[in-house]
This record gives C-alpha cells, structure tokens and sequence, in this order.
C-alpha cells in the first residue's frame, strides 16, 4: 500500500457492505469534490470489508479538538474557521449534485485534514440518495450518531436534505466551545452540549463565557458570534427553517475573507494625531444631543447646521461624507472659484488658523451639490 493511502474496516454483512460500497464508488466516479476523500478502492478479506481511501496526514478533527497530549496543539480559530468551510463545501456539494446526496453523519470524527489542515468529510456508508420529484424528505430507519441526529429524523425517521444542517450546527458549536456534543462525564444538565449552551448562544455577553478556553481569547468577537447565530439557525426543530448550506458556506467564506478589526482601544490610539493638526472633537455625552465649539474646517464640507450655529452633532460629519460622494460622481471640487457664476460658490474667508470665519460668508451663487440636485 502506498503512503498516500488509507484503509478502513468496515464490519457488516457481505451483501449490505458489498452493495454500500458499489454505490458509493460508482457515484465517485461521476462526482468529486476536493473537501471529499476520495475511495481509491476496496475488497472483501476474512470476513472483513476493507476501504482504501486517500490518506489524510492530519487525521480526523475529533482528534484535534478532543486528543490529549503534548503531540496535540489547540486549533487556532483561524484554522478552524478554514475546517468549518472546507467542510461546508464537502456538504454543499453533496446536497448540489445531480444525483443529491443526504450525508446523515456529519461529525467531526468524520472530518478528516490534509497536511494544510484542508478538511474532506469520509464515509458515506450512511448517506443516502435526496428525494426526488415533488416528494420532500426520505422515510428511513433512524441510524447516526446521538447528539448530532436531527430532532425530526430521531422523532419519525423522515429524512430531509436539512436534515444534515442540524449536525452542522452541532459541530459549529463544539467548534466555538472545544466541547463534546455528548459527554457523559460531564455535570448533570451539562451532558448534551446543544441543551446546555443553546440559551448563551444568541446572547453576547453570555456567549463569551462559553467560548474554547484554549483559544485564550485570540479570537475575533464579532465573527465567533456571528457563528454562533448561524448555529443557531442550524439547530432549528423545523428543518424548512434552517439555512441551506450553500448559504452557511457564503457567510463562513465571507467571515474568513473580512480583515478582523483591531481592538477598541489601539483603533483610539491609531487614530490620535497631533494636536495642532487634529480638528477630531469627542461626542457629546449622557443625554446631550450636540456639542458647542467654535467654527472650524473647511468650507463647502462643514454641515449647515455646524456653520451657522457652531452645533455639532455626530451627524453633522454624514454631510461632509454626502459631499464626498457627490465629488465623487461628478469628478469637481465642492467650491471652485474659477468655475462660472452658475456652477461657482463662493468660500467665505479663512482666517491663518483655518477657522472659517461667519462674518465673512457669502451667499454661493450655486454649490456643486444644488448643481447636482438640478441636473
């Protein structure tokens, strides 16, 4: 066997097994994806079924988040967002395929990594062909794994293609939280994993305290939580409810590619300039609507409001931004002396300090804004 192989042992009977396996290879043949692991081949040995797959050099999930020992590293939460899509896209290609594809065993044993720490969901001895025609579900025997079956199928054996996002869910959750979905070791109330922390999962002063103490706190606040309420979602009892995977993976994806904001107080200090050069004001506080300041900037950005009154308001900035955007679409300047009296305005007199003096304001025959507005 060569090093880029792995074999698996299946134990049940020669004709279930025989037939599991000639489904599952005839229907490799017609679709691959990456993020599955690919079934090189099998054979029957001493009343043994045995799988060759490709090998996977990081072993499964499960042994990431749940193994012992100094050869064990915690998964940092970037790598683990990069497991979670990488499996989303395994499931979305399943439920996507011609010939649809109900997993029915998603779990982390069953997510096996590459030596990058891509994932690639295996074992599909458990899957089964989607409904077809108008029908919307299956009506099998009840197989999977406690804690990750969803409630509808373990209720009534009616199997839906959603029926797989409620496992996601769960392994979102042992994801955020580094915890078993079952464990009977752990306090009663505490055992199921979704029954014990589902309530802290949609609120944000909560959540943290639920979080994978290994992460040590290096995570991205706002992304784990948005993961969690799309956790939620998955963990839905109506199965019409939960989001489809293609549209997890979307948000999972967008999760990964969005630069993950500083923390509070450096995004202050990184904004901190030097004092002659800074017209920066802090906001008004308790009830207090505005700030009363002296007049300064520049003319044809500052509000109305802020010009005539010396009122500013937090808002007052939202009018400098329109003007930005106007100068945008049309490519001219706010104020420009050198334009024609119908497309001018006048700027009004500076002082050497930049401050924008009221008395020496005139009327604009026309600002870039009305301009605007007019054509």
């Amino acid at each position: 066997m060569h090093s880029d192989e792995a074999v698996q042992k299946r134990k049940t009977t020669f004709q279930i097994s025989l037939a599991l396996v000639r489904t599952e290879k005839n229907w490799f043949k017609k679709a691959f994806s990456f993020n599955l692991v690919k079934l090189l081949g099998y054979c029957w040995e001493e009343n043994e079924l045995l799988l060759v797959y490709e090998f996977m050099p990081k072993g499964s999930l499960e042994e990431h988040l749940y193994g012992r020992g100094s050869a064990v590293q915690p998964l940092p939460w970037a790598i683990r967002l990069n497991i979670l899509i990488g499996a989303a896209r395994g499931l979305d290609f399943l439920h996507t395929s011609e010939e649809q594809v109900i997993y029915r065993d998603f779990k982390p044993s069953n997510i096996l990594l590459d030596e990058s720490y891509n994932a690639k969901i295996l074992d599909f001895g458990l899957a089964k062909f989607g409904p077809s025609g108008s029908t919307t579900h299956l009506t099998t025997r009840v197989m999977g794994t406690h804690g990750y079956a969803a409630p509808e199928y373990v209720a009534t054996g009616h199997l839906y293609v959603k029926s797989d996002m409620y496992g996601f869910g769960v392994v979102l959750v042992e994801m955020l939280t580094g915890l078993r979905a079952i464990d009977p070791n752990r306090p009663r109330g505490k055992r199921n994993l979704i029954d014990w922390v589902k309530p802290y999962l949609s609120q944000k002063r909560k959540f943290k305290h639920i979080m994978d103490s290994q992460l040590e706190g290096k995570y991205p606040a706002n992304a784990a939580f948005q993961i969690a309420q799309v956790a939620l979602q998955c963990l839905g009892d109506d199965p019409k409810t939960r989001p489809s995977m293609k549209e997890v993976m979307e948000i999972l994806d967008r999760l990964q590619h969005r630069p993950p904001l500083p923390p509070k107080q450096e995004r202050i200090q990184s904004y901190q300039l030097p004092q002659s050069a800074c017209l920066a004001k802090f906001g008004p506080s308790g009830s207090e609507t505005h700030v009363t300041t002296r007049v300064m900037g520049t003319s044809g950005y500052a509000a109305p409001e802020y010009a005539a009154t010396g009122h500013l308001y937090v808002k007052s900035n939202v009018y400098c931004f329109g003007v930005v955007l106007v100068e945008m679409l049309t490519g001219l300047r706010p104020i420009d002396a050198n334009r024609p009296d119908d497309m001018g305005g006048y700027d009004g007199e500076f002082g050497e300090t930049g401050e924008f003096s009221n008395d020496g304001v005139k009327p604009a025959l026309m600002s870039l804004g009305e301009l605007a507005l007019r054509s």
